[in-house]
């Protein structure tokens, strides 16, 4: 193979692999289920305290756990304001016999929120130990129903709250808000797989030209 020959197949390359990294979806995140998260806040309130951790995987998917003292339900919600009505809520937990749940509900005012008749929260993993209790959970960024905020480049208070049992009543002070909104879409992107590659490709494409 003579210079010129290896030099065009060297850019060929090097253009099929710039072309494959700025097609669509060729930048997405990492697959759901990695049990690793980009981003965190802690709580604590009357002497409880309260966890999040949360990724977007599959490119638009909200990924999160949620972990709260205690062996009753723990439940987050996402809302336009620090308050609780007009809240998109989800609620999970073990009982007593082991078995799990996760409840997709909305807030409309100060009390109980109703049950959605969507339910747009998938449950990952659920799990009661002596004092806490940890729920993964999934969820579009964009559900689509109208009892779900939509999260995608929008930017939500985070409610929490932490209930006695596992029966849904009333939380009494085991409940917090975020200081501020948060863009819940926004998470570190990895490198592209191929982007290594693409710039050994540049590389010695530049070593070959200067020699020539």
């Amino acid at each position: 193979m003579n210079m010129e020959s290896f030099i065009k197949q060297i850019s060929l390359l090097a253009m099929f692999l710039l072309s494959s990294l700025l097609a669509p979806n060729s930048w997405a995140l990492t697959a759901c289920g990695s049990g690793s998260y980009a981003n965190s806040e802690a709580f604590s309130n009357s002497g409880v305290s309260f966890s999040v951790e949360w990724s977007v995987c599959a490119v638009d998917t909200l990924e999160m756990k949620m972990t709260g003292d205690g062996t009753g339900w723990i439940g987050v919600g996402f809302s336009e304001s620090s308050s609780m009505p007009n809240t998109d809520i989800v609620i999970g937990g073990v009982n007593s016999d082991g078995s799990t749940y996760l409840v997709d509900t909305w807030a409309s005012g100060r009390s109980s929120p109703s049950v959605d008749v969507s339910q747009d929260y998938t449950l990952v993993s659920a799990n009661e130990f002596a004092s806490s209790t940890t729920i993964e959970f999934t969820r579009s960024l964009n559900t689509g129903d109208s009892d779900d905020y939509a999260l995608d480049g929008v930017a939500r208070y985070l409610l929490w709250a932490i209930g006695g049992s596992d029966d849904i009543t009333y939380h009494g002070g085991f409940r917090g808000i975020s200081a501020t909104a948060i863009d819940f879409s926004a998470s570190p992107v990895p490198l592209p797989a191929g982007l290594p590659l693409l710039l050994t490709a540049l590389g010695l494409l530049g070593v070959v030209r200067r020699k020539a």
